[in-house]
C-alpha cells in the first residue's frame, strides 16, 4: 500500500492510518523490516516533494518501531498511467533513461535514507517494459558508477546499496552486478520453485555460492518472494491467472511450506533479508467460490481489493494461518 503508484498519503488520511496499523501488525507478527516499492518514473514526473515527504514520514514510523526499511526502485508496469513511454532505443535514449533512474535513486538515497536501497532488481522486466535493449554489461557499469557516486556524497552512509535479478532471468545480471565494488548486496527474486523444468531453488543456491566465491563478504537478499502457483505443464512466467490464484485459502498450507523453505534457505545461506511480496495473505484469504470471492476483479485489479480485505483483519488484530505460521517461525529463531 505504500508503493509510489498509490501516491502520497496525508497525515490525516485513512490510508495513512491504515499504513500505520499495517506497520503495527507486521511488528506484532515479529517482522523486523518493511519492503517498500518506489517505481520509476514516479519521482521525476512533476514535483517529487509530496512523495518524498510521505516516504520520509513512513521511514520515521518504521524506524520508530525498530524495523528496517528496504526500498526497491522498480518500474511502473505497462498498465500504469505512469508507465514508461517514448524512450528511444538508441545510445542517447538509453543514456537518458539511466540518467532518469540515477536522479530518482539519488533522491531516495539523499532524502529518504533507507536502510537498504535496491537500484535494479528485475532487469529483464525493466528492459521489457521500457523497450530498451540494455545489456548486462551496460547495467553493471551504470550500477558501478552510481553506487560509487552515491557513496562519495556521504549523504546516507548507513544505506546499503544493492542490485540483482529474478531467478528466471539471466545469471549474467547477478554475477556482473556483484563485481561492482561499491555494491553492498545482491538481491534475488524467487517465485516459482520450478520453471521450464529448471529448479529455481537450486539456481538460487548456486548464484549465492558464485557471488560469494567472487566477493566473500557480499550480502544477499531475497527482496521479493511468494509461491508462484502454476502447474508443471504451464509454460513461462507472469501469468495473471496464476497470480490471481494467490487469493484463496486452500493454498495456505503450501504458502506456509514455501515460507518455511525460504526461511531455511535464508539461515543456511546467511541471507540478510527475506521479503514475502504478497503480504496481504499473512492476514486473510478468500474462500474459493463463495459470494465474496466471486466479486473479485481479475488480477492485478484484485490486489487493492485483497488489501482492503486484509485491512479488516489488521484492524481486528487477526492473522491468517499463513501469518500465524510465519510469526511462529520468527519466534523460533528466524530473523
Amino acid at each position: 500500500m505504500a508503493s509510489s503508484g498509490y501516491g502520497p498519503a496525508a497525515v490525516d488520511s485513512q490510508r495513512w492510518k491504515d499504513l500505520l496499523a499495517t506497520l503495527d501488525a507486521f511488528k506484532a507478527a515479529r517482522m523486523n523490516a518493511v519492503s517498500v516499492m518506489i517505481a520509476a518514473p514516479d519521482l521525476t514526473l512533476g514535483d517529487p516533494g509530496p512523495l518524498i515527504n510521505f516516504y520520509q514520514r513512513l521511514a520515521r514510523e518504521i524506524h520508530s518501531r525498530n524495523m528496517k526499511i528496504y526500498v526497491e526502485h522498480f518500474d511502473n508496469p505497462p498498465l500504469s498511467p505512469h508507465a514508461h513511454k517514448g524512450w528511444q532505443d538508441t545510445p542517447q535514449g538509453r543514456q537518458d533513461f539511466l540518467k532518469m533512474r540515477e536522479k530518482e535513486v539519488t533522491l531516495i538515497y539523499r532524502e529518504i535514507k533507507p536502510d537498504f536501497l535496491s537500484l535494479v532488481t528485475e532487469p529483464g522486466t525493466m528492459i521489457r517494459w521500457s523497450h530498451l535493449s540494455l545489456s548486462a554489461d551496460e547495467l553493471a557499469n551504470w550500477i558501478g558508477e552510481v553506487t560509487t557516486h552515491l557513496k562519495s556524497t556521504g549523504a546516507s552512509p548507513n544505506t546499503l546499496l544493492g542490485a540483482g535479478a529474478g531467478t528466471w532471468e539471466s545469471d549474467d545480471f547477478v554475477l556482473k552486478f556483484a563485481q561492482q565494488t561499491n555494491l553492498d548486496y545482491v538481491d534475488i527474486h524467487l517465485y516459482a520453485l520450478k520453471l521450464n523444468a529448471e529448479d529455481n531453488v537450486a539456481k538460487l543456491a548456486t548464484l549465492v555460492r558464485k557471488v560469494r566465491e567472487a566477493r566473500p563478504n557480499t550480502r544477499v537478499t531475497i527482496g521479493e518472494t511468494w509461491l508462484y502457483k502454476h502447474g508443471a505443464e504451464e509454460p513461462g512466467m507472469f501469468s495473471r491467472e496464476a497470480f490471481f490464484r494467490d487469493n484463496f485459502s486452500f493454498w495456505s498450507l503450501l504458502d506456509e511450506q514455501f515460507l518455511n523453505l525460504l526461511m531455511g534457505i535464508a539461515q543456511k545461506e546467511n541471507i540478510s533479508v527475506v521479503a514475502p511480496f504478497f503480504s496481504q495473505y499473512l492476514f486473510t484469504y478468500y474462500t474459493f467460490e463463495d459470494a465474496e470471492s466471486s466479486m473479485l476483479p481479475p488480477w492485478p485489479g484484485s490486489i487493492p481489493v485483497s488489501w482492503n480485505k486484509a485491512l479488516e483483519s489488521i484492524r481486528s488484530h487477526q492473522l491468517s494461518s499463513t501469518g500465524k505460521a510465519m510469526s511462529a517461525m520468527l519466534e523460533d529463531g528466524g530473523k
